[in-house]
């Protein structure tokens, strides 16, 4: 199942009371907003996450169980606190049904659908450009705020404002910004439960030094919505821009943590697609590693794009599937010159100005 998807409808709606408490617990995710082709008015995605702390049943204990033997993890791993930190939420409990008001730009918006089974909410709003520029900041964003049902700010958020115009860094996380293993299943787990997460060498420099230049960026990732707040928290550690993200979500107790890696290309295909779409004068620089199919997912949006997608750079992992046959298959049609293939961010070669004249 994915990840409540975001509402292609406009939405302006006199505002009601929410039903969420103050004992839920709200995560607003960094999104994306768009500028009309007119000029005038921009839409704006929200998307957030409603929980709370929950009893661990009979369910839970036997998948927890589950998840300690495949990771081959002693009773000691479990009670460390990095495994407390990214087990916390998906043991949680899903609110479901909640109705979810939002504060933008001076205005209150009720969202039109209430929260899914996953506990998450999703809309799209129009702005007018008057009223985004008054409240966005000098680094395009534009806050956003959730109310409880006393009309109290329980969760903040930022909205990613991405001009007509300008180059878009599109990045996979797992094997490409920080190590995962995503190839094997008990690396894949140890990696994300129990070790704090480790950054590949020369990403955040390179990221970093095309921000510097105007670059915006977007997470795409088959990671699950659970680990955002850690993802998070690990960006701002090791200073990566800020910037969208777009994950995956599931259900602990729908036993979807034992098709880990079987459900991990589900989804990923459409929010690149949506990214692009939503941009037609961007161009784009998409990042990301040979070890699931990262090349045939760009290489077919490239085909598809071929104005917009301006450089394909994909980390080599080695391992069967790392052989030229393959890459020659997923970029057929494409120039040579869009596309690179490295061991190390400092072998990246892939100018911002140039890529801006594509």
């Amino acid at each position: 199942m994915e990840a409540a998807p975001i509402s292609a409808a406009m939405i302006d709606l006199p505002p009601s009371p929410s039903t969420l408490s103050t004992e839920d617990r709200v995560v607003l995710f960094p999104t994306v907003g768009h500028l009309e082709p007119d000029g005038r008015m921009w839409r704006v995605h929200v998307h957030g996450d409603v929980f709370a702390p929950g009893r661990i049943g009979l369910t839970k204990r036997v998948l927890l169980r589950w998840l300690q033997r495949t990771m081959r993890a002693p009773d000691w791993a479990l009670a460390d606190t990095v495994f407390q930190r990214r087990i916390q939420r998906f043991i949680a409990d899903d609110k479901c049904g909640k109705r979810v008001t939002v504060r933008m730009a001076g205005r209150t918006f009720r969202l039109p659908r209430k929260t899914d089974r996953h506990g998450h909410f999703a809309a799209e709003l129009r702005l007018s450009q008057y009223e985004v520029e008054r409240a966005a900041d000098h680094q395009n964003q534009l806050p956003v705020e959730v109310e409880c049902e006393r009309g109290e700010c329980i969760a903040e958020g930022q909205v990613h404002l991405v001009a007509p115009e300008g180059i878009s860094v599109v990045s996979d996380i797992d094997d490409t910004i920080k190590h995962s293993g995503v190839g094997c299943r008990r690396t894949l787990l140890v990696n994300t439960f129990l070790r704090e997460f480790e950054p590949l060498p020369g990403i955040v420099h390179l990221f970093q030094q095309w921000a510097s230049e105007g670059a915006s960026f977007h997470y795409v990732s088959s990671s699950p919505w659970q680990l955002y707040s850690q993802l998070a928290n690990h960006f701002d550690d090791i200073g990566l821009p800020a910037g969208s993200f777009h994950l995956r979500a599931f259900r602990l107790r729908d036993q979807l943590l034992r098709r880990l890696l079987w459900m991990r290309r589900s989804g990923k295909a459409a929010a690149l697609a949506s990214l692009v779409k939503s941009a037609p004068g961007r161009r784009f620089i998409l990042v990301g590693d040979s070890g699931e199919i990262d090349p045939e997912l760009y290489g077919a949006l490239a085909r598809r794009y071929p104005r917009q997608i301006a450089r394909i750079l994909i980390r080599t992992i080695p391992g069967p599937q790392c052989v030229d046959k393959r890459f020659r298959q997923a970029f057929r049609q494409i120039d040579p010159a869009r596309w690179q293939l490295f061991e190390s961010a400092e072998e990246i070669s892939c100018e911002l100005g140039e890529v801006q004249q594509i």
